[in-house]
């Protein structure tokens, strides 16, 4: 399949290759294609994959220098992005200069996109849908906030809300990890294609709305909830109890426990450990290493403890799962 876009990082060498580096292992989507450019600057890791007219990509930057990456497309598209860490900046031809801010979402129609992605150092993940307009100018009729939005498109215009920025709200976050926890597969393909489209519904319901639509969690609750996330994903080898995670992030207990399971879909420590199941199963994909190192990277002071959990996450032993991809 070509590709639908051309990028470029103007004054740096860059290395390709099809596996994610070790800072992204994390990351890793099954089912996806990977793509992982290299060079001075950093890593850039880009897992993709299509349903249909959707095209779906998720995108870890580890930025050691200041760079700059200039995107090209000739195709009339919509976007709906997702910020999931550390905001960067952008210069969109025929838009101007936006600020893509972390734990935020947007939705732009670009009918040729050319723009220029600027990162300072840091560590970022974005996730970012691409599909035709006329799959969101039906979703836009029913939202007559959106009139400017839909009118732009329809004359084949640049089309952003240049408004502050749009906070992830607690559904519209569940319905994106629902997207990046489960495996794009046969069997989940229809399961893949509601989400998506539940999500472009979403963020137009909460571009169309006055508020989040979430009076229980503020911006400011719903930013510790997402930065407490951020610390158990870099954590993943200690297990803190809520009360010390509370502590250390300034937050209510019970509204820490509510929101993070209004935000991710489970607790604190059903998430940790569905954490460390994902990264012990991409290692079982990726790597040769035997079960019992990867159940101690992962965690788990028992193999027999680490086997037990990961059959009862994926329907199979790790053993079986290593082999399957070894065949």
């Amino acid at each position: 399949m070509k590709p639908l876009f051309t990028a470029k990082i103007p004054g740096y060498m860059v290395g390709q290759s099809n596996t994610l580096p070790d800072e992204h292992i994390r990351h890793y989507l099954p089912g996806s294609d990977i793509l992982t450019a290299a060079g001075t600057f950093g890593k850039i890791s880009v897992q993709q994959f299509s349903l249909e007219a959707f095209h779906i990509y998720y995108v870890a930057l580890t930025i050691e220098q200041a760079v700059s990456i200039n995107l090209y497309c000739s195709v009339p598209l919509c976007f709906s992005q997702v910020v999931l860490a550390q905001s960067y900046e952008a210069v969109i031809q025929g838009i101007g200069n936006i600020r893509f801010k972390q734990h935020a979402f947007s939705v732009l129609y670009m009918s040729r996109l050319n723009s220029c992605c600027s990162f300072a150092k840091g560590q970022y993940l974005l996730l970012v849908i691409t599909y035709p307009p006329a799959i969101l100018l039906p979703v836009l009729a029913y939202f007559p906030g959106l009139e400017a939005l839909q009118n732009r498109i329809e004359k084949n215009q640049p089309a952003f809300l240049q408004h502050t920025a749009h906070p992830l709200s607690a559904q519209l976050t569940q319905l994106v990890y629902q997207l990046l926890q489960v495996p794009f597969i046969a069997s989940t393909r229809q399961f893949h294609l509601r989400n998506i489209r539940s999500i472009i519904t979403v963020m137009c319901a909460q571009l169309n709305a006055t508020g989040t639509g979430e009076p229980f969690f503020s911006q400011d609750d719903m930013a510790v909830i997402h930065a407490t996330k951020d610390f158990i994903d870099a954590h993943l080898d200690t297990h803190y109890t809520i009360s010390q995670l509370a502590r250390k992030m300034g937050i209510n207990e019970h509204k820490l426990k509510k929101g993070f399971k209004a935000v991710t879909g489970v607790g604190l420590f059903g998430y940790l450990l569905r954490q460390r199941l994902a990264i012990a199963k991409a290692q079982l994909e990726q790597s040769n290493k035997p079960v019992g190192a990867i159940a101690r990277k992962a965690g788990y002071r028992s193999t027999a403890n680490f086997c037990i959990a990961f059959r009862k996450q994926y329907g199979i032993t790790p053993h079986q799962f290593q082999k399957q991809y070894k065949r």
